[in-house]
């Protein structure tokens, strides 16, 4: 895992090396173990390094043997071995062991089909001397991010946004996109909350000619739903799914310094390190975990059981409202492309007690509520469609913009709101109203009425939306905010493509989600881990923002002192209705202080 940055233009100048210097020294987080400079004509580039993998010979940016190509490049490629020896089978030369070589070697035998090869998670771009031209590419499911501004006379690239104002562009807010953030609490690719700036989305490369033309395409993409699978059972398919996460967790273990796991006490974890400890046979796995003091969503319980039945080292973290007033803006700085998920604070806080204890790697599991069907959201949808077919009760609901607002009804419109991309936090009727200016479209068409919607269509909204622009997003920045690489085993680009292909009928079955996942792990954990009700890490958010941020809140919503495109005489009422108890409303408050907060960070 690293940070990589660059600038191509006509008029390169030494100004741009101290430019280069200044932003590489922004994402020095990514990479403190080493950094590097290369230059040529047009092109300047730079890397920060965290060394992983061939730590003697890796160092970057790397030219090829003949010196016509340079790359610079932030991930992991796992299955970097298998291609090596491919290549070397085909006569190509190598002067490393590093997966970084085996990428621009792919990229100079294979040109760009080299993507259909990778098993990985990576940003990269590569320099090609002889054409004057820049190819660059971000993983299949989008779990290393890569930024860009463009404006016809140079192009500048980098792992977090905070790099490329750096080289004195300017730090424009763009608010056309707080529905984008009020809706799902990030911005969707290409887009982010900086004017001009923007992101490749999951499975996109990039390509820029001599002439600076500019040409983005998708190389990656979810199977159709014709290929869901047929003519199978359950046996066989529980069987096949340890065997390909049992190969996912192995080609990710892959490392030249020590790995742990992050531990909830969830399925998805826990089965992860029951898998990970019978692969590292007689050493012993690391464990981590955080949990809230006093809390009542405290999963200590179930960590400590997975723990003790693996045989683990496990160290806990105890957070505390002291940890999370300290950590806020830390996380806001290194979440410059803004994600407003309370967790992801409590995730940087791990993070850092995590590399302090000697881990450099850990193996989270991450993605597997979005392949299996695990959140409640799910369900809700399909019980609804049910509802919907009786006339009384669908006038009802057509009323939703006015009785979302009474709390004894919130449950049946967080059901309603789920798949129409408010995600109960707030209704298509408040985003009109929290914004000046509205646009009247709904961003992805979620849970329509058609009876012919299925799970898996909204599996593939949240994998193609949330993952890339949210859940990942957090994760990278509240894990290399210190040093720390995390590895998702659920999110091997074939183990997706081969979950998303089983049948509905196998992921929520009797009201069971995940169904399928919690029967293949039942030979691995207890029954009463596998069945209990979904917790979700959660925090004691309103305790926080009715108590330490209580002036904090009071002070960003004034009339003068809220951002300019919001609409306070709303957001006041929503916020005069939460301190007179309306505790529903909690999330919809935490939303707004938190693109406050980050505003002010970042624009003022």
């Amino acid at each position: 895992m690293c940070g990589i940055v660059g600038k191509i233009t006509s008029n390169l100048t030494d100004n741009d090396s101290l430019k280069l210097k200044a932003a590489m020294k922004s994402i020095n987080h990514r990479g403190p173990d080493a950094d590097g400079i290369w230059s040529s004509e047009s092109v300047i580039f730079g890397h920060k390094r965290l060394s992983i993998i061939d730590l003697a010979t890796g160092t970057q940016p790397m030219e090829d043997i003949n010196k016509r190509y340079c790359i610079v490049f932030n991930g992991e490629l796992y299955n970097y071995i298998e291609i090596r020896d491919e290549l070397i089978s085909n006569g190509v030369m190598f002067k490393s062991k590093s997966d970084t070589e085996v990428i621009l070697n792919a990229f100079i035998f294979w040109g760009k089909n080299c993507l259909t090869t990778f098993n990985g998670m990576f940003a990269f771009a590569i320099w090609d001397k002889q054409t004057h031209s820049l190819f660059a590419a971000r993983d299949p499911l989008g779990e290393k991010g890569f930024y860009y501004y463009f404006d016809g006379t140079q192009f500048i690239f980098a792992s977090e946004p905070k790099a490329i104002f750096e080289f004195g562009i300017a730090k424009d807010f763009a608010g056309e996109f707080l529905q984008d953030y009020l809706i799902f609490r990030s911005i969707r690719a290409p887009n982010t909350f900086f004017k001009g700036i923007f992101k490749l989305d999951a499975g996109e490369s990039l390509s820029l000619s001599a002439d600076f033309s500019l040409k983005i395409e998708k190389y990656w993409s979810l199977p159709h739903k014709s290929e869901i699978l047929t003519n199978t059972n359950e046996l066989d398919i529980t069987e096949e799914l340890i065997h390909r996460l049992k190969d996912a967790i192995k080609i990710r273990m892959r490392s030249d310094v020590p790995i742990g796991m992050f531990l909830s006490g969830g399925v998805d974890s826990s089965l992860l390190t029951a898998l990970a400890v019978e692969e590292m046979g007689s050493s012993v796995l690391n464990t981590f975990s955080v949990a809230v003091k006093d809390w009542k969503q405290d999963e200590s319980e179930y960590q400590n059981m997975v723990s003790t039945q693996y045989g683990t080292n496990h160290l806990a973290l105890h957070l505390d409202e002291s940890h999370f007033i300290n950590e806020i803006d830390q996380y806001i700085y290194h979440c410059d492309d803004i994600v407003g998920d309370p967790s992801a604070v409590a995730l940087q806080i791990l993070s850092q007690k995590v590399k302090a204890s000697g881990t450099t790697v850990v193996l989270a599991g991450e993605g597997a509520d979005e392949i299996f069907g695990g959140y409640s959201s799910y369900s809700k949808f399909f019980s609804l469609r049910k509802i919907r077919q009786y006339k009384l009760l669908k006038s009802l609901l057509s009323l939703a913009p006015t009785i979302h607002k009474m709390p004894n009804l919130k449950p049946i419109t967080e059901s309603i709101y789920c798949f129409s991309g408010t995600a109960n936090l707030y209704s298509y009727s408040d985003i009109s109203q929290l914004v000046k200016t509205f646009s009247d479209y709904i961003p992805l068409k979620f849970g329509n009425e058609s009876s012919n919607q299925t799970l898996r269509d909204l599996l593939v909204i949240d994998v193609e939306n949330r993952l890339p622009n949210d859940l990942f997003m957090r994760t990278d920045r509240a894990t290399m905010a210190y040093s720390l690489e995390s590895r998702l085993p659920f999110m091997d680009p074939s183990f997706v493509s081969w979950a998303m292909s089983i049948p509905d009928t196998y992921k929520i079955k009797n009201g069971v989600r995940k169904y399928i996942l919690k029967k293949a792990s039942e030979p691995y954990l207890p029954k009463e881990l596998l069945y209990r009700k979904k917790v979700g890490f959660d925090l004691p958010i309103e305790k926080w923002l009715r108590g330490v941020f209580s002036a904090d809140l009071q002070h960003y919503f004034e009339r003068d002192q809220m951002i300019n495109e919001l609409n306070y005489d709303y957001i006041s009422s929503i916020y005069k209705s939460w301190l007179n108890g309306n505790s529903y409303l909690t999330y919809q408050i935490w939303n707004l202080f938190f693109i406050e907060r980050w505003y002010r960070k970042w624009f003022t």
